[in-house]
């Protein structure tokens, strides 16, 4: 599986494509090339057609990749299917932090319903691994996080200000979070966007947001 393909270099797309021309690739390290075998199966959120046109993307790649082309909508575009991915995540987030599985209550789904999703899935991950941290035996509005925070027919949701107390604590929460999952990984970046469920850009933002730097 190759996840966003439509963000490799030119580089790397090149070294891709002489591995799926040739059928055989050279370890990091190695000196002899090995054969493979493989169904290649890339994703991508970008339009690669448009990609190619600005020569962002190779055309030969793009024709050696697009056999079979599935297009999943955005979670936005499918919000009917938004309690029962909540319910799976939480059973999994619980799962693998030893709680008892946790109920949700039904204001929440609302609150998720309101919010356009520009993170689409794995935007939701992040915010219901949160919720399941910060909450009880019942994942409520409040253990949502501050963009969430609002008054029910309070129109689309955006932060609070800063000058609220609430949104400062929860603020610290989540920056002694992101620091907690930055120092099991050994602050690489790489591998806590993606035991987040966050893209590596998305952590910078919230690495310079809070302020957080390896010592």
């Amino acid at each position: 599986m190759m996840d966003e393909i439509g963000d490799m270099s030119l580089a790397a797309q090149a070294k891709v494509l002489r591995v799926l021309q040739t059928g055989e690739l050279t370890r990091v390290g190695g000196e002899r090339p090995v054969r493979v075998d493989v169904r290649v199966v890339a994703a991508t959120n970008k339009d690669l057609q448009r990609e190619v046109a600005e020569g962002r993307f190779r055309e030969d790649l793009y024709f050696r990749l697009n056999v079979v082309t599935l297009h999943s909508p955005p979670l936005r575009a499918r919000l009917d299917d938004l309690p029962e991915m909540v319910e799976h995540f939480v059973a999994d987030f619980c799962r693998a932090n030893g709680f008892r599985t946790k109920q949700v209550d039904p204001a929440v789904f609302e609150r998720l319903r309101r919010h356009d999703w520009p993170g689409n899935v794995r935007e939701l991950k992040n915010v219901i691994e949160r919720a399941v941290i910060m909450s009880d035996d019942t994942i409520r509005v409040e253990d949502l996080p501050a963009l969430f925070a609002e008054a029910p027919g309070a129109g689309p949701t955006h932060p609070r200000p800063r000058l609220d107390l609430d949104l400062d604590l929860k603020d610290e929460v989540e920056r002694a979070f992101l620091l907690q999952r930055l120092q099991e990984h050994d602050w690489n970046i790489s591998r806590t966007a993606a035991a987040l469920g966050i893209e590596r850009t998305n952590l910078h933002k919230k690495l310079k947001a809070f302020d957080l730097q390896r010592d």
